[in-house]
């Protein structure tokens, strides 16, 4: 399970410094403020700093704050593996480079963006639909059912959706098969 730890993003889309720190509790949390508070860049620096990209239509350099030369987006994403055990990443990307740490070991640069893509396991599409709706974005009410169905085999993978497929199906089954084991019972008594 990836949990989202601190970001620290500078001269970043028009601010400074932005630094914050996700709630560690689990659950659905809404930002909300004034316009140009940071809101709407808290989520893009996220996005930044595992995609490389943000939701607005952006050059690199268009992401520098207006007179800074360079900026730099740092966040620590903890991952919780199946056994519980918490391991650290943390991606640092520059205006000229990118580096991607789990723990104190530096992933080879080659391999930087496929490893967050692995352990993401999300693609840009998923990423807006799931963990940010900025204002005026199109409401997931609103999206025709096959990209719905995609935007959640994306989500849970494929495999986990047919888990849940056999495990309804066996349901199904072992509901049937009581059912008819009632229905002869009652025939008996009649």
């Amino acid at each position: 399970m990836i949990t989202l730890g601190k970001i620290t993003a500078t001269n970043f889309l028009g601010k400074e410094k932005l630094i914050f720190s996700f709630p560690k509790e689990n659950g659905v949390y809404a930002f909300f403020g004034a316009n140009g508070t940071g809101k709407s860049s808290i989520f893009e620096a996220v996005l930044y700093a595992w995609k490389g990209t943000t939701i607005r239509e952006s050059t690199k350099a268009s992401l520098t704050k207006k007179g800074a030369k360079e900026h730099q987006v740092i966040l620590d994403f903890p991952i919780i593996d199946s056994n519980g055990v918490t391991i650290p990443y943390t991606v640092d990307r520059h205006s000229k480079h990118t580096h991607l740490y789990k723990g104190v070991t530096q992933i080879s640069a080659t391999q930087t963006q496929k490893e967050i893509d692995l352990l993401l396991n999300c693609n840009l599409n998923t990423f807006q639909n799931c963990v940010y709706f900025g204002q005026n974005s199109t409401s997931f009410i609103d999206i025709p059912a096959a990209y719905k169905l995609q935007f959640f085999q994306d989500l849970f993978q494929n495999s986990e959706l047919e888990k849940a497929k056999e495990l309804s199906e066996e349901e199904y089954k072992k509901t049937e098969l009581e059912y008819n084991l009632v229905f002869r019972e009652i025939e008996k008594l009649k």
